[in-house]
């Protein structure tokens, strides 16, 4: 079942804005330091302020010629750092806002939406707790779930310790870390090289740039960024799928009950349409595949007569 969220669209925006902003970074750093570096050689011991007098930024920077290089590169991997932060930050939110989605289905099935020692669980595994999904209901649900984990400790890490590992990321390192990469590297399969025409071709494989059983988590390089750009784009897309699929067979009642509350809340009051509305059934199905791409069937509509009949 091919359907989405009605979220993802907006983490794919704030994950598009965040690597157009780096790209135009990275654009602008290359371009000076090929510009420069003659004039950093030639003068190392003279200060960017001395070096770039009529650049109102320089009297902030206390670097020599000679260090800009060393420099330029801590800076720019406390740049990554940051943006792997902020990554994980609109993807929390995103898992977030599908969690409340799902107690919502839940509570309209009149649906039971507690759980457990809810506190020591992160947000993706309320979801997978409510849904009651397991290995047995998903394709890759280890290789997905370990991934979501790992860029979770190790934005923890980065955030609360200091950048230094813990024994939850460095268990996933150890033990998953090899299978990881080589999930990625197939999950990130270009579609152009994944179809061979002719057998006597090789495929080409996707180059991830990006190891997860590497144990120095508190360094990146562009070419790791734009693979985890990949990697989160990905993980996104495919969790969204696997929780709006599941909530739809599940709590099919749950969910059409939500799609025709939020169709009204969209609605000025004389508006709004219930089952026996002329064009009721034209609204609602437009409306919900315009929400979640899911196609309403005729067994959907006699669900909602019956349910709203009562």
């Amino acid at each position: 079942m091919t359907v989405r969220s009605p979220f993802i669209n907006n983490l794919f925006s704030n994950i598009s804005q965040i690597n157009n902003n780096l790209s135009f970074y990275l654009f602008i750093m290359e371009g000076f330091e090929k510009e420069s570096i003659e004039l950093m050689q030639n003068n190392p011991e003279l200060f960017l302020k001395e070096l770039y007098s009529d650049n109102r930024h320089s009297e902030a920077l206390n670097i020599k010629g000679a260090e800009f290089s060393t420099h330029s590169n801590v800076y720019k991997n406390e740049l990554y750092k940051n943006i792997y932060i902020n990554l994980y930050s609109y993807m929390d939110f995103y898992f977030d806002s599908i969690l409340s989605l799902v107690r919502k289905v839940l509570t309209f099935e009149g649906a039971n939406t507690q759980i457990k020692k809810e506190q020591e669980l992160s947000t993706l595994q309320k979801i997978i707790k409510l849904l009651k999904m397991t290995t047995n209901d998903i394709n890759d649900f280890n290789n997905l779930l370990n991934t979501y984990d790992y860029v979770r400790f190790r934005r923890n890490c980065l955030m609360h310790n200091a950048g230094e590992s813990t024994k939850s990321l460095n268990n996933i390192i150890k033990t998953q870390g090899n299978d990881l990469t080589k999930y990625w590297e197939s999950k990130l399969l270009r579609k152009k090289d994944s179809v061979v025409e002719d057998a006597s071709k090789t495929k080409t494989k996707f180059n991830l740039e990006y190891n997860f059983f590497e144990n120095e988590i508190s360094e990146f390089t562009s070419n790791e960024m734009i693979a985890l750009f990949n990697v989160f784009r990905k993980l996104s897309t495919l969790w969204d799928n696997i929780i709006i699929s599941e909530t739809v067979k599940k709590h099919k009642k749950g969910f059409l009950l939500y799609c025709i509350s939020e169709l009204n809340n969209s609605l000025k009051e004389k508006n709004k349409v219930g089952v026996k509305s002329k064009d009721f059934e034209s609204k609602f199905k437009g409306f919900t595949f315009q929400l979640f791409r899911y196609k309403i069937k005729d067994e959907d509509i006699q669900l909602l007569y019956k349910e709203l009949c009562k």
